[in-house]
């Protein structure tokens, strides 16, 4: 299949028959209009995906799939687009009107890059990130650490063969499995920042997986996540220029599985990994002493 120059886009799709058409009509309504809109059912049980199957819109397909959670639903999608860049977008969240035309005019002109992404705003809350120049991101995890910008699954353009080459979107999880993609790309490629909010993030929808996700479900996404930053690392895979913050970022992550652990009942797993594997530093220190504070409490 050749790629084409039109945007593509992938939504997948879970039991979100409240939020889908907010979506859906974020992506029809973008100023860059030459578009293909994928919107994969992950096995809905509600009635999401018939309104999605009734849209009159010619850019817009449906396709059902049984329920493999959102990262499959993504790779289904994004084999199913014939176009060079695809933008992904969760059934809860919607963009800017600007937000295709702002990434794929950069997406075209800068070589080598193989994600771009904006910054984005969340609804109902005051969300505050460190002043970071537009431009492509030497030390993707340096800039999380220092001046909280991120990749959200909602906020990036992926270069579709890109990302299909790695194997796409990590599958077979509900907690950790888009940071893990990050960092898969982050060693492969370039990102390019837009400090501009061309997206809206809804962290308080119904059924929204990072929220529902339970201890064991995150305590398992983190755990894959680091045990593929160690293959990485000894494979020697990770660029030298976010090798430093990279392995700072993994550090934060012990952390929190620690509280994961400590919060789940596993105190003496969780106090275990906080006291041999974690030495508190300047961007571990804050989580570690709340980590030592929830083991006490769990202990009383």
């Amino acid at each position: 299949m050749m790629a084409s120059d039109k945007a593509g886009v992938v939504i997948p799709l879970f039991n979100k028959e409240a939020t889908i058409g907010r979506a859906v009509a974020s992506v029809l309504s973008q100023s860059y209009a030459d578009l293909s809109l994928v919107v994969v059912d992950d096995g809905s049980t509600d009635a999401g995906p018939d309104w999605v199957e009734q849209s009159a819109d010619p850019r817009v397909r449906l396709i059902r799939t049984p329920n493999n959670g959102p990262g499959a639903a993504r790779n289904v999608g994004m084999r199913a687009l014939g176009t060079t860049w695809v933008g992904l977008l969760d059934a809860d969240d919607e963009w800017s009107e600007g937000f295709l035309e702002r990434t794929m005019t950069k997406a075209d002109h800068i070589p080598g890059v193989c994600a771009v992404f904006t910054q984005y705003s969340v609804a109902d809350l005051s969300l505050r990130t460190g002043d970071v120049a537009e431009g492509v991101v030497q030390d993707y995890y340096a800039a999380v650490l220092d001046h909280g910008i991120a990749i959200t699954s909602s906020s990036v353009l992926l270069r579709r063969d890109h990302v299909l080459s790695l194997g796409g979107v990590v599958e077979g999880r509900r907690y950790a499995e888009d940071s893990e993609t990050w960092f898969c790309l982050a060693c492969s490629g370039k990102f390019y920042f837009i400090p501009e909010d061309l997206a809206v993030k809804h962290v308080d929808a119904p059924n929204r997986v990072s929220n529902t996700a339970d201890f064991s479900e995150r305590i398992q996404g983190i755990e894959a996540f680091l045990n593929t930053y160690e293959r990485y690392r000894q494979a020697q895979r990770i660029p030298p220029e976010i090798k430093r913050s990279a392995a700072h970022f993994m550090e934060t992550l012990k952390v929190y599985l620690a509280l994961q652990m400590i919060s789940s009942g596993k105190r003496l797993d969780g106090m275990y990994k906080l006291l041999t594997e974690v030495r508190p530093g300047r961007y571990t220190w804050r989580q570690y002493l709340r980590c030592l504070k929830q083991a006490l409490v769990s202990h009383s």
